[in-house]
Order: C-alpha cells, then sequence, then structure tokens
C-alpha cells in the first residue's frame, strides 16, 4: 500500500501481460519502434514500467509525459530525477536535446525513449521526435491516448516508422483470476474460489475496475474519480 493526498490507496500486483511483453520487447530488438494504444485504466504506462524494470540490467529507458509542451517532455528524459532542484529546474530544449543524443551509457545499453500521455501531436512535438529519431540511436515507444486521432496516429507511426502497432485490451480470465488469488494470498484475506470467481466476472480483466474493486474489500479509499462496480455475491 501506498498513500497518496491523505489517503491509503492499493499499490496492485502485476500480473499477465507476457504475450504484449514478448512482443514489446520483439519490436525493440529487431529496432522497430513501438505504439502502445488502449481505453483509459488499461494499464499501459504500467506495461511498459513493467518491462522497464524487467530489462534494466539491458536497456535504459527514459520516460517523458508528451502531455507537457516538448520541451517539458525532453527535460523529463535529460534529469529523470532532478527533483525540485532550482539549478536543474529546466532546461531549453535545443539543449537537453543534445544532451540525450550525447548521453553515455554504461555497457552500451541501447536506449529507449517513453513518450507516455499523447493525446495530441503538435508540428513542435513531431519535429522532437524527428530530431532525436533520426540524430540518434533512440528507440520509442508512443503510449497514445484513447482519444488520439486517425489524423495524428498517421502523423505519429510516419515518423516513427518502422514501428509495430499493439493494441491493449483487458486482462483474459485466467490473468484476472490469478491477479484476485494473488491479493487474498498475500493480504491473507481468505477469499472463496466463488468470491475471487465473482470478482473477475463483475470486473471483466478491466484493471481500473479491478484496482477500484480490491480497495473496496480490504476497506481502502479509492482515487478520486475512480469508477465503481456494483458488487456480485
Amino acid at each position: 500500500m501506498i498513500r497518496n493526498c491523505g489517503q491509503t490507496v492499493w499499490n496492485m500486483d502485476f500480473v499477465g501481460r507476457k504475450r504484449e511483453i514478448a512482443a514489446v520487447m520483439k519490436s525493440l530488438k529487431q529496432g522497430r519502434n513501438v505504439l502502445l494504444t488502449g481505453r483509459f485504466g488499461v494499464g499501459r504506462s504500467r506495461l511498459v514500467k513493467h518491462i522497464s524494470k524487467l530489462h534494466s540490467d539491458g536497456w535504459q529507458f527514459l520516460f517523458a509525459d508528451f502531455s507537457k509542451t516538448a520541451a517539458r517532455s525532453c527535460n523529463d528524459m535529460v534529469v529523470p530525477d532532478r527533483g525540485r532542484s532550482r539549478r536543474h529546474r529546466y532546461t531549453r530544449l535545443m539543449y537537453a536535446k543534445d544532451i540525450i543524443l550525447g548521453k553515455k551509457l554504461a555497457q552500451d545499453r541501447p536506449r529507449v525513449a517513453v513518450l507516455d500521455n499523447i493525446g495530441k501531436i503538435s508540428h513542435q512535438k513531431l519535429s522532437f521526435i524527428r530530431d532525436l529519431r533520426f540524430d540518434g540511436d533512440l528507440l520509442f515507444i508512443a503510449i497514445t491516448e484513447s482519444f488520439f486521432s486517425e489524423t495524428d496516429l498517421f502523423l505519429l507511426r510516419s515518423v516513427l516508422y518502422p514501428s509495430d502497432w499493439l493494441p491493449l485490451r483487458n486482462l483474459n480470465r485466467p490473468e484476472t483470476l490469478a491477479f484476485f488469488r494473488k491479493v487474498s494470498q498475500r493480504k491473507k484475506l481468505g477469499w472463496s474460489e466463488n468470491f475471487i470467481r465473482n470478482l473477475a466476472a463483475s470486473t471483466e480483466g478491466y484493471p481500473l475496475l479491478m484496482k477500484e474493486r480490491v480497495q473496496r474489500e480490504v476497506g481502502l479509499a479509492p482515487y478520486p474519480g475512480t469508477i465503481r462496480v456494483a458488487r456480485r455475491n
């Protein structure tokens, strides 16, 4: 469990997604970029963060919130752990790009720029990606929002060519059951198999609803704005 804004929330276990993890890593090893799509709450960002931990010895993942301006996104990748230091609070875009392209990595690990929360694509952001794409050795994982337009998707795919498109869907039933069993065992909740099947059926493998249902069952406060699911006995 973690605390956020004075509320106790559930830090979900990661289960399943073996096929998706394999697909992402296959693309990267072949030198192809990845476009990851899916509806809100399906676990796109969580999947990539999990992959970055699994493969941290052989790869370096640079995360950027692409809902921000190109300059702010670039700064995310330049100094990801700079905190609130005034000295390293902001670097101009042209210098930040030079820093990323000139970075020397231990053991020559390949680098992957993860562009998260892409809701729309501006000419400045396309130019920013193009500069990094063709002036350096970066690969890209682009995580788009569900409302991302087909026109913007076409533009993004054109600048990230060659790329593979991976639509992320809900967890399948075995993965959903495995998640609730793991929660029950780890927290010693003693859920029956019938109750676990009911939990799986009511959430339909949608990670956001799975988190909310667990929070309800263990008496934790959900995130503000979380969708609620009617309990099925």
